[in-house]
């Protein structure tokens, strides 16, 4: 794996993390959403008492195994502990959310674009179909499995730290995406400009860059050692301007002689 470093704005301190239970609780006072929390042995399908305008929100269950069945915006999954979570209908954001929570399983039956996952342990996510991913950004994973159709990665702090110089746990981030037809993962690193990338794609790009400057400067000396400029000169034919009054005038006809009389 190529491991690259993300540098995270300030704002982004561990303790906030992206995930803010107070945020969160002032997000469901101004959306509808639909809470499964503090549930323990459950086994439940949801499938209605929500429209699709709802994020749907696991939160502190235990033991328990959900099916989602009907459409939705979005999915959270906070602090669950052996549970297991079963997406069968389409999330409107393709959007999934989940932290702190341990042995827990995502299981994935629809397109997610976006998958974020932060300090969990023993987590597996699992895509049953590879077209129905497309990336995960994670920090602060411990023993972490992704499966997508029959391909699989097994990641986690452990098997980073050791490549990754002064890494920190639950602030660094890494991405995980198919290149080159296999899975591969990334640390993230920020351009000065603030966009988020990895070192590969930077190189990759300053590499195309260093290429394209090369083609204009050979591009610009093979003008200027050229001929061209003065060639064109000398085909310029240089014309005067013509004087006001050289302009050629109709030469005036004679006038006929009237013919005399008796002839």
């Amino acid at each position: 794996f190529f491991f690259l470093r993300f540098l995270v704005p300030s704002h982004m301190a561990e303790k906030n993390h992206g995930f803010d239970s107070e945020a969160l609780k002032k997000m469901a006072q101004h959306q509808e959403s639909k809470v499964m929390q503090n549930q323990t042995n459950e086994r439940r399908a949801l499938n209605q008492g929500f429209s699709k305008r709802a994020t749907v929100y696991f939160k502190k269950n235990t033991d328990s195994q959900y099916h989602l069945d009907s459409e939705c915006t979005k999915v959270l999954i906070e602090k669950c502990d052996k549970c297991i979570v079963k997406l069968n209908a389409r999330v409107l954001t393709q959007t999934v959310e989940a932290w702190h929570c341990d042995d827990t399983t995502i299981i994935i039956n629809v397109p997610i674009k976006t998958l974020q996952l932060d300090m969990c342990k023993n987590l597996t996510v699992h895509f049953a179909k590879k077209e129905f991913f497309d990336s995960v950004v994670w920090a602060g994973l411990h023993n972490f499995t992704l499966k997508v159709g029959d391909d699989e990665l097994c990641s986690g702090v452990e098997q980073v730290q050791s490549t990754v110089e002064d890494l920190k746990e639950n602030f660094d981030q890494f991405i995980v995406r198919y290149v080159d037809g296999k899975l591969l993962q990334e640390l993230i690193v920020r351009l000065q400009n603030g966009f988020p990338t990895t070192d590969r794609e930077a190189d990759a790009f300053d590499e195309q860059q260093k290429k394209n400057d090369k083609l204009f400067e050979e591009h610009v000396r093979k003008f200027m050692d050229s001929q061209f400029v003065e060639k064109k000169l000398e085909e310029v034919t240089k014309v005067d301007d013509p004087p006001a009054d050289s302009e050629e005038k109709e030469p005036k006809k004679e006038e006929e002689e009237p013919e005399e009389e008796g002839k």
